[in-house]
């Protein structure tokens, strides 16, 4: 009994007294490729800073949640017809038509620039890549800016474009590339998990600097009423930055 008493009391809070935000089915939730914040569904690996930090609040707040990766380009459409009901994204004006984004941060990224350790290369404009090879990740979310440069450069056949982040990083160590940018903890992690510990750096170049937050499809057939939902997880995310729980999973994860 005192169990489903603690249970009410927590809906409450989170604003849950009466859940028509949420559909009687089970929620659809990207299990991104994107270390160490989602790990695609891995068994052999850690559920990630983002998954526990989702996992926690639809515990909290009633959620009943299915999570199975969908690349990046594949996400877009099953968010934009709804078969996908979430995802995490930083705010885009371009997404506004088919998502709604929440105002609470999971997380923070910088995307920036990584050349090998002993590189004297330094990075202070994009001109500044003008001399050298660059590796790239197909659908990943650079800036407009960047995303037209890299669009020049791969007319003259120096952009090399995989599918998987972790080969950007032996590409980089091999010298068969001289720089890719992507977001720090990823790249460290991976970097790490691949031997390649010490043999990558970051430059201070900002490219992009992003928060990222819970985003709906609006065409979800399991969300009746989106705002809600996104409301409610708002509430929890926020509330669960002060917890012993918060501070557990970012020095997993993130080493702070």
């Amino acid at each position: 009994m005192l169990k489903h008493v603690k249970r009410a009391s927590l809906l409450l809070f989170f604003g849950v007294s009466a859940w028509p935000a949420y559909g009687d089915g089970i929620i659809e939730v990207n299990d991104s490729d994107w270390p160490p914040y989602f790990f695609a569904g891995d068994k052999s690996k850690p559920e990630g800073f983002g998954k526990e930090l989702l996992k926690h609040c639809f515990q909290k707040t009633g959620v009943r949640a299915s999570f199975r990766h969908v690349g990046i380009k594949r996400a877009i459409k099953e968010l934009e017809d709804g078969t996908l009901d979430l995802n995490v994204y930083s705010h885009d004006a371009r997404r506004e038509g088919f998502l709604i984004f929440g105002d609470a941060p999971l997380f923070k990224a910088d995307y920036r620039p990584f050349v090998r350790a002993d590189s004297k290369a330094k990075i202070t404009k994009l001109k500044d890549f003008d001399s050298m090879k660059l590796g790239n990740l197909a659908g990943l979310g650079y800036t407009p800016e960047f995303s037209a440069y890299l669009a020049a450069r791969e007319k003259t056949g120096v952009v090399a474009t995989v599918n998987d982040q972790e080969l950007n990083i032996r590409m980089l160590v091999s010298g068969k590339i001289d720089t890719f940018v992507n977001t720090v903890p990823t790249v460290l992690w991976q970097a790490k998990e691949l031997g390649f510990d010490g043999k990558i750096k970051a430059l201070d170049f900002v490219i992009k600097a992003r928060s990222y937050h819970v985003a709906i499809a609006r065409k979800s057939l399991r969300i009746n009423n989106p705002k809600v939902f996104i409301e409610t997880l708002d509430r929890c995310l926020n509330a669960t930055t002060e917890t012993s729980f918060y501070k557990a999973i970012t020095e997993k994860y993130l080493g702070t």
